[in-house]
């Protein structure tokens, strides 16, 4: 509030009939309110101007920290992609190893039976060479006793 307003206050308060200096009591202390406490235009041009200020800043901040975000991000998706692709490696690695275990259990199989039809064979040409001699002996014995 400037001196002519607070001077143009005094006189329409003495005006309205109001004593000097209970007059010159209210305008003082309107002006004193007025200066320090309400805002004047080139105040709030001032704020203005400190705010948005602040709001560039806080906009650079946050766009800053968006783009650290996305890059974590990306960073997070290249990595996501890579284990997947080493879990993919891993499955391919399982299915080949599942693979070669059915094939050596079928060998093994085939093993257990080429053996089985071995141990049947051998035993009958053991059994075949046991009667050949048993029949040898048996038909020296019967000489020995036809000529004795």
């Amino acid at each position: 509030m400037t001196m002519a307003d607070t001077m143009l206050m005094l006189d329409r308060l003495r005006e309205g009939g109001m004593p000097d200096a209970q007059a010159r009591s209210i305008a003082g202390e309107f002006s004193r309110i007025i200066t320090e406490v309400v805002a004047t235009k080139a105040d709030l041009r001032e704020l203005r101007t400190e705010l948005k200020g602040d709001i560039a800043q806080v906009r650079a901040e946050l766009r800053s920290e968006i783009a650290q975000v996305r890059n974590e991000i990306a960073e997070v998706k290249g990595e996501v992609a890579q284990v997947r692709n080493e879990v993919a490696q891993v499955r391919g690695e399982v299915a080949r190893l599942e693979t070669r275990i059915a094939e050596l259990s079928n060998e093994i199989a085939e093993l257990r039976n080429s053996l089985a039809d071995y141990k049947v064979g051998s035993s009958r040409w053991m059994l075949g060479i046991i009667a050949a001699i048993a029949i040898g002996f048996a038909g020296i014995i019967v000489a020995l006793v036809v000529a004795g």
